[in-house]
């Protein structure tokens, strides 16, 4: 393996951990102090808490069914990491990219495996959107980073 990989299967090995143990920490957190289903604003009309346990996906799609939510999240984050090793010639861009994803998909994991269900808390006052949490974040800049990777690649 040349020195550039192996540095750049570091940083994205790296970004994984922070991106789970801060997800993780954070939820903990939240989990421990907040009052369930109860709302807090931390910005006023703008960003505001308020811990749910989402039993499904995204949006709450797939309601009870953490079993297949499990196996997806597992098998996705088992397909980066073999294609991450796999793959040459990547950009530095794209295993920053699949760190934030692997991060993000291995926190909620983490949740559904412990849990049963996700842990979400954050909520954007100004519109209606589903409640989220640091790792929903985690994985939206990854795949941000991959489709901008995607729209400036020249051959």
């Amino acid at each position: 393996m040349a020195d550039n990989k192996i540095k750049n299967i570091i940083i994205f090995f790296s970004i994984a951990a922070i991106c789970i143990i801060s997800d993780q920490l954070v939820k903990f957190f939240v989990n421990q102090n907040l009052a369930f289903n109860v709302h807090y604003s931390l910005i006023n009309n703008l960003i505001g808490v308020n811990l749910t346990y989402n039993t499904g996906a995204g949006f709450s799609i797939f309601q009870n069914q953490t079993l297949l939510l499990s196996v997806v999240s597992a098998a996705v984050s088992g397909f980066i990491i073999w294609y991450i090793f796999a793959m040459k010639n990547l950009k530095p861009a794209y295993y920053i990219a699949l760190g934030f994803i692997l991060g993000g998909a291995a926190g909620n994991l983490i949740d559904r495996l412990v849990y049963s269900y996700v842990i979400d808390f954050l909520r954007l006052e100004f519109i209606n959107f589903p409640v989220f949490n640091l790792a929903d974040i985690f994985i939206n800049i990854g795949a941000i980073i991959l489709i901008v990777q995607l729209f400036t690649y020249k051959k």
